[in-house]
């Protein structure tokens, strides 16, 4: 799977998805990681550092977004990114889905040539976006023909998305996921090796 991460271009965004330690553990577990020329520079991070956890180091952003299986960035993407983007390819990042009226409906157009099955996380209590709202991101993409599952869980602590940053949370989805990938015959672990990944990967406590 080619994995690339896009820098953001939003003034003042200096967050970045992934740093060059965890960019090594996805190298080593087989990804093909692409990163954008300077997408680390804001936190400090040279180009340097992450073609030597052995990243590639693209200059071409165009070329990024049309080659890649899977975008993982922060902000959501510009309209005419997601047109870049090819059939099939997942998309990871933030969305203001009740708010950006067009980014929705381009979504939806970008679902109905899009058959990959998709899994989405969501806890009720999420500080970013509210229910009605991913519901009815949901919606959009099922009309347009995508293939979606919506997981919604319960309140998740303080703020649902914290459901991606403690174990707790991790357990879930990542069962969530395994079942996911199971169901749709897709490659996953093995379950007896569930929790030494995670302990790679420091998704437990």
């Amino acid at each position: 799977m080619r994995i690339a991460i896009p820098k953001e271009t939003h003034p003042g965004e200096n967050r970045i998805p992934i740093t060059p330690a965890h960019a090594k553990k996805l190298c080593a577990m087989g990804a093909d990681l692409v990163v954008e020329a300077g997408m680390g520079a804001g936190s400090g991070f040279t180009d340097a550092e992450y073609a030597e956890v052995g990243a590639t180091i693209s200059h071409d952003r165009g070329e990024l977004f049309r080659s890649a299986d899977l975008l993982l960035r922060l902000r959501k993407p510009q309209l005419e990114e997601i047109s870049q983007m090819k059939r099939g390819a997942i998309h990871i990042s933030y969305l203001d889905p009740f708010n950006e009226h067009a980014l929705v409906n381009a979504f939806k157009e970008f679902g109905s040539t899009s058959r990959v099955p998709t899994l989405w996380i969501y806890a009720r209590n999420d500080s970013l976006f509210g229910p009605n709202e991913v519901e009815r991101m949901q919606s959009s993409y099922l009309d347009g023909g995508g293939d979606v599952k919506l997981v919604m869980f319960e309140k998740h602590g303080n703020d649902g998305h914290s459901i991606f940053a403690d174990a707790s949370g991790r357990l879930k989805w990542m069962m969530e996921m395994d079942g996911f990938l199971r169901f749709h015959d897709l490659p996953t672990s093995r379950r007896d090796s569930v929790p030494e990944l995670m302990k790679l990967l420091k998704l437990a406590d």
